[in-house]
């Protein structure tokens, strides 16, 4: 079993066990989910980003042409995605 905390000294909050994954909030029950659809529901989470972020240059370009280009970039950052 591997576990990963928010925090050094913290209660795991994820935990993989053979094909599992196990998912428990602060002082909360776990909640057991695939391997598999953990994999395909973080593939969403990424797409999404990678949507937001096009979304947001396009804003950038039209709202504050000045600025455009760092934009995208300066929030990628932000978000940790790029």
């Amino acid at each position: 079993m591997v576990g990963h905390a928010a925090r050094p000294g913290e209660d795991p909050r994820a935990e993989r066990d053979g094909d599992v994954v196990r998912l428990r909030a602060a002082g909360g029950a776990a909640s057991a989910v695939p391997v598999a659809e953990v994999r395909a529901l973080l593939d969403g989470v990424e797409g999404a980003l990678r949507d937001f972020l096009a979304d947001a240059a396009g804003w950038a370009v039209r709202t504050v042409p000045a600025h455009a280009e760092a934009l995208a970039p300066a929030v990628a950052r932000a978000l940790a995605v790029a």
